[in-house]
């Protein structure tokens, strides 16, 4: 039986689901009522591309390449390292803007 193809598109899903949950986590830490404010939405944004991401990568077949994988993984790096409230937004926006690649 022949090989199959890596998925690329499951990959970048599941580290991007790994993002979304290393993005609650900070959420839940966050020590003041502005920083989980601003926390949630950054949050909420993401989820929100995700969701929308996750739709067309199912439904279109493999949309993802192997260096869509290394930059979902750096992405999720720069959210799980982030050291404040700004670093993680900033993270979770590059989220949202690189999951908009595959909303067509």
């Amino acid at each position: 039986m022949p090989d199959q193809p890596i998925d690329q598109d499951a990959l970048v899903l599941e580290s991007a689901s790994n993002t979304l949950t290393a993005l609650d986590i900070k959420y839940r830490r966050a020590t003041s009522p502005e920083d989980q404010d601003a926390l949630a939405k950054a949050r909420d944004d993401a989820f929100s591309a995700y969701v929308q991401a996750r739709t067309n990568l199912l439904r279109q077949g493999i949309m993802a390449t192997n260096d869509d994988v290394v930059q979902m993984e750096a992405i999720r790096q720069d959210v799980n390292h982030a050291a404040d409230t700004q670093a993680v937004i900033v993270a979770a926006g590059r989220l949202v803007g690189y999951l908009a690649r595959f909303v067509v």
